[in-house]
């Protein structure tokens, strides 16, 4: 008898298998609910409005009118963080948003003192002060996102304007990238640029307009659009999008790739919630596709590891309702078929990328043990902000460039290791307290608040930063003003969250209650009121870098362009170009770059016109080589004063000491010119000193190249170290500096012959043999270079090194009669008289006739009892000079043999 089930049972069984939010809550949840205040003040709305703005603008700007298209990302940034800072401290003091939480506030507090405590104790305070402003207005930044954060309607306003923000330079990147690496440039922007400018650049109609502007900018300069296009027309085989950098650029997808598969999973819309989810797709589609075309491996790895995070996390707490299992597995095993095509299609490129991987953190270990130890020199409080650049030349190893490191390294490629270095254990556990305290107050939230959207946005919201500062194991990216605005926003919108979990506004304090007033007034008081004219300074700052960066690029296009067809006209550019570059140092006196540029042209210029004067003297124009040369005097001095100016600045800054190096060495020549120029009735104590001077500037040349060449084992640095010990006299020093480049560039002739020379002058002779057995085999088809080896092997008796070009002889061409002629006297000389004896013979048949060493030959086949190869020795001598001893000798040997 079958048993009827009750209307209770058959409800039951065709309820849907869904489990709504309380079903994952856990047993004992946190007290805090769900804001009671459904919608924020307008403050609230003008502060988020603000920060996209804001956070849109640094992402797409870009100008061409510098020589980095990304220099007016860094003005917006300094002008548009500290105006957020006002605008979030006036929303907290009126009530229209929270002040952080407690380990939060504290850390961040905690965190900016650390800053500023390392910029006061550091030898580079200058440097300081910029991060110092670079610091706030990255905490601009932050406290707006906050407040966006602290509200439900505007958190979730901010999350889809993050969502579209990154489609849009997902499509930039995707329209900018040619994905069959073609050279005829299959790019949507090659398109683009052949279809506007097929022909030749055109002229740029808002030229005055932008002369007017900008100041003293060359009129002449292409349309910004075209400078654009062009650049990445000649980019198109890198996937940069607007970031400008391909590391840089999958660091900032992978921040926000969290953001867009939440949109997927649950789109928060009471409006259009398909097409938000259709847009959450396809932007998740493309960023994946972009950090796979990024080739950027820290990337690969914490795209991974974040989504699996996401993964277990969405599994755990992520569950809403109206989303089926069956759309989250479907969603997954799309994109892991995706992600398996694609790595099919470009599995050549991505198995060498992999394989590359100890090459990069060879060359990255480098970096990190620069940084540990200038953090072993300062621990405490580090190095000082941003002089990471300065100090790295110091503590890295002088084969830094044979990594692909730069000369000029910015950062210590971890972000981590770059706040210890710079700021000291001080500043990074400061720092550590502070993202700490989100992380892991956002992990017990996401735990154990009853809201399910809440736990979701702080789910997104980690994930987001552990993919962001995991890239940043490897790469620059947070110290940079993309990487810094991306990083600090997602920072303040996570602590907006935790306050919003703590029930921020509904569960807030009454604000007659000393706990509220200190955090609640006091502090946002103080910072707006030192607010006001850090904006200006900052500000200030942004707008000095920016006109800074527009005269050194003019600078570097002058400098750089290869058109000039005389002479003359290069010089003229060079004129040009330092004026730009001493306009740039003049707007911005921390530019370094545009000293030491600067100083470079100023070098050129005193070399061109020196040979002009060379020239004019050849010609028989006294006066004109006189005024000549007087100029590439005044220029070189002018380059001293520059170089001068940059080491007060920055004196551990590496390059400069090359360029010393060169202007002391030219300083000391233009002495000794005028000393021999003075009349000859004339000299005495006025040449002496002249000579004197020339010496301080030879030693003073060869102070900064020993340092240099410390620092940095470049051929070209060996070269002129080498010389100038030379200059010096000091020929071992020369010959030591010689024989080390040689032996590190053995492809190097010039290093190698300059070792040979130096190691014959100081009496090294087996150091001679090195040189030329190492040109030798470079030069085989060389034998006066073979003889003059072996003739130096022999007679200083280096038995090993004649050996050795011996063996190699014989196998490049062993009927040569110099190979058995050498082999001969060295057997000979050894008593391997059997050998001798062999030698001997096979010399004797490639046409050997030199009778002293036929003479070795029989007489070792006399002491072996060989008369008949001894009789035939013996007749061939006597068939050479008959005058000569050998062949009196040998007829009286064979006539003795006779009776």
């Amino acid at each position: 008898m079958v048993k009827r089930k009750s209307k209770a049972d058959s409800s039951r069984a065709q309820r849907p298998r869904e489990r709504t939010a309380a079903s994952f809550a856990p047993a004992a949840p946190v007290t805090a609910s769900v804001p009671a205040v459904p919608s924020a003040p307008a403050i609230a709305w003008v502060c988020l409005w603000t920060l996209i703005l804001a956070q849109f603008l640094v992402v797409a700007a870009m100008t061409a009118y510098t020589y980095s298209l990304d220099d007016i990302k860094v003005p917006i940034f300094h002008i548009a963080g500290p105006g957020l800072m006002l605008a979030a401290l006036a929303a907290i003091l009126w009530g229209g948003a929270p002040w952080p939480g407690r380990w939060v506030g504290r850390g961040l507090l905690a965190f900016g003192a650390a800053v500023l405590l390392s910029t006061l104790a550091s030898h580079y305070r200058w440097i300081g002060w910029e991060q110092l402003l670079l610091l706030w207005s990255a905490a601009g930044f932050c406290m707006a996102a906050l407040v966006a954060g602290a509200w439900r309607r505007t958190a979730s306003v901010f999350v889809k304007f993050l969502v579209l923000q990154l489609l849009f330079t997902n499509l930039v990147g995707v329209f900018c990238f040619d994905f069959f690496g073609n050279p005829d440039h299959y790019s949507g922007v090659a398109w683009l640029y052949r279809a506007l400018y097929a022909n030749a650049p055109p002229s740029d109609p808002l030229a005055s307009l932008v002369r007017i502007v900008f100041r003293d900018l060359p009129v002449t300069r292409s349309p910004a659009v075209y400078n654009l296009l062009w650049t990445f027309f000649n980019a198109d085989s890198g996937m940069l999008s607007t970031i400008l950098n391909r590391d840089f650029y999958a660091g900032f997808c992978i921040l926000y790739l969290p953001f867009a598969v939440s949109m997927v999973l649950a789109p928060d819309s009471e409006k259009h919630p398909r097409a938000w989810q259709m847009i959450g797709l396809l932007t998740a589609f493309l960023t994946v596709v972009c950090v796979f075309y990024c080739q950027s491996k820290g990337e690969w790895i914490f795209v991974v590891i974040s989504m699996a995070l996401y993964a277990a996390g969405f599994m755990r707490v992520g569950r809403l309702r109206h989303l089926r299992l069956q759309h989250l597995a479907a969603f997954l095993a799309g994109l892991a078929v995706f992600l398996a095509t694609v790595a099919w299609m470009k599995s050549p490129s991505l198995v060498v990328q992999l394989k590359s991987l100890n090459y990069s953190f060879g060359s990255r270990g480098i970096i990190w043990n620069g940084a540990l130890g200038i953090f072993k020199a300062f621990p405490l409080l580090g190095g000082g902000p941003g002089t990471f650049r300065v100090y790295f030349p110091a503590y890295r190893r002088p084969d830094y460039f044979e990594h692909e490191i730069s000369n000029l390294t910015l950062s210590a490629h971890n972000y981590f290791l770059n706040l210890l270095c710079e700021t000291g254990a001080l500043g990074l556990a400061c720092h550590l307290v502070f993202a700490g305290a989100i992380l892991l107050l956002g992990l017990r939230w996401m735990l154990r608040h009853r809201d399910e959207r809440l736990r979701l946005e702080l789910l997104t919201v980690l994930t987001g930063l552990v993919a962001m500062y995991g890239s940043n194991l490897s790469s620059p990216n947070a110290c940079w003003v993309i990487g810094a605005t991306q990083l600090w926003t997602v920072l303040g919108f996570g602590a907006g969250l935790l306050r919003q979990a703590e029930g921020w506004p509904a569960g807030r304090p009454p604000a007659s209650s000393r706990a509220a007033f200190w955090p609640g007034r006091v502090l946002p008081s103080f910072f707006l009121v030192i607010g006001v004219p850090l904006l200006f300074l900052s500000g200030r700052y942004g707008v000095r870098y920016y006109e800074s960066a527009l005269q050194y690029a003019d600078g570097r296009r002058y400098m750089d362009d290869e058109n000039a067809k005389s002479t003359e006209d290069k010089i003229a550019e060079l004129k040009l170009s330092a004026g730009f570059f001493a306009k740039a140092i003049a707007i911005n006196s921390g530019n370094l770059s545009a000293y030491y540029k600067l100083g470079s042209v100023y070098q050129t210029l005193s070399t061109y016109i020196r040979r002009q004067a060379e020239d004019a003297a050849a010609a028989h124009d006294a006066q004109t080589a006189g005024l000549k040369t007087a100029t590439a005097d005044d220029y070189l001095a002018q380059a001293l004063d520059t170089y001068n100016a940059l080491a007060r600045l920055a004196p551990d800054y590496a390059e400069i000491h090359y360029n010393y190096g060169i202007i002391y060495n030219d300083l000391a020549n233009m002495r000794l010119r005028q000393a021999d120029a003075l009349d000859p009735k004339t000299r005495g104590a006025e040449t002496e000193a002249l000579r004197q001077e020339a010496a301080r500037d030879n030693q003073l040349a060869l102070d900064h190249l020993d340092r240099m060449l410390k620092m940095s084992r470049k051929a070209d640095v060996a070269s002129l170290a080498g010389s100038q010990y030379l200059v010096m006299g000091l020929i071992p020093q020369a010959r030591d500096v010689y024989r080390d480049a040689s032996r590190r560039y053995p492809d190097n002739d010039e290093l190698t012959r300059q070792y040979d020379i130096t190691a014959a002058d100081a009496g090294d002779w087996p150091g001679v043999a090195e040189a030329l057995e190492r040109l030798w085999r470079r030069h085989p088809a060389d034998d006066a270079m073979l003889t003059q080896l072996i003739e130096v092997a022999s007679r200083y008796r280096l038995d090993a090194v004649l050996m050795r070009v011996l063996d190699r002889l014989e196998q490049i061409n062993p009927v040569s009669p110099m190979l058995w002629q050498a082999r001969l006297r060295l057997d000979a000389r050894l008593g391997r008289d059997r050998e001798a004896l062999r030698d001997a013979q096979r010399y004797r048949k490639l046409g050997g006739r030199d009778a002293a060493d036929l003479w070795l030959g029989a007489e070792a086949a006399r002491r072996l009892g060989e008369t008949a190869p001894a009789r035939e020795l013996y007749q061939q001598v006597t068939a050479g000079d008959a005058a000569s001893t050998y062949a009196a000798e040998a007829r009286r040997r064979l006539a003795s043999g006779a009776q």
